[in-house]
C-alpha cells in the first residue's frame, strides 16, 4: 500500500500595480495621448472610466484616487488545493502460476477556483501460468476511468485567469 496527500499551490502570482499606480498610468497615456489635455481632465476621464463622479480641482480628484482600494483578483482567483493518491497491490503465486492486482485512486482540486476537478481510478491484473519449461503464458488486463472537470485557462477572453490579470 502506497499513499500521498499533498496541496499544490501557485508557484508564483505576478506583481501587479496597486489602484493608485494604475490610475496615474492611465492619466500619464490620457495626458500624452493629447497634449492640450489637463491633468484634472485626464484624471476625470480615468475616474469616468471606472464609474466614479467628475471632479472640479485636481485637488479633490486626487483625493478620491488615493481613497480607491486595491484588489489583488489573483488572490480570488488561486487557491491551495489539496491532492491525494492512494495505491494498492498484491501480488503472489506458486511455482507454476503468479499473479499481480494493483488498484489506484487519484483526487486531484485544480489551483484556479471553480469547477476544476480531477479524478482518476485504476486496475491491473497479470496472470502467468508456466505451462512447461520452456513455455509461458500470460495474460495482462489494464483498465481506468478517468473525470476531468475543467474551465478554460487559456487566454481566449474567457479565462477566468486572463480575466483576473487583465483587470
Amino acid at each position: 500500500f502506497n499513499t500521498y496527500v499533498g496541496q499544490a499551490r501557485p508557484i508564483q502570482k505576478l506583481d501587479v500595480l496597486n489602484s493608485q499606480e494604475y490610475a496615474q498610468l492611465r492619466v500619464e497615456a490620457y495626458l500624452n495621448n493629447n497634449i492640450t489635455r489637463t491633468p484634472l481632465q485626464a484624471k476625470n476621464i480615468f475616474l469616468n472610466e471606472i464609474r466614479m463622479p467628475q471632479y472640479t480641482t485636481d485637488k479633490s480628484a486626487d483625493s478620491a484616487i488615493a481613497a480607491l482600494g486595491t484588489y489583488d483578483w489573483q488572490d480570488a482567483v488561486f487557491r491551495n488545493a489539496p491532492i491525494s493518491e492512494y495505491n494498492l497491490s498484491v501480488s503472489g503465486g506458486d511455482k507454476n502460476i503468479t499473479h499481480y492486482l494493483s488498484f489506484g485512486y487519484l483526487d486531484q482540486t485544480g489551483t484556479v477556483v471553480g469547477r476544476q476537478h480531477f479524478k482518476r481510478l485504476n486496475g491491473r491484473v497479470n496472470l502467468e501460468y508456466k505451462a512447461t519449461d520452456n513455455l509461458k503464458i500470460g495474460i495482462s488486463v489494464n483498465g481506468m476511468h478517468s473525470l476531468n472537470n475543467r474551465i478554460d485557462n487559456s487566454f481566449s477572453g474567457q479565462s477566468v485567469l486572463a480575466n483576473a490579470l487583465i483587470y
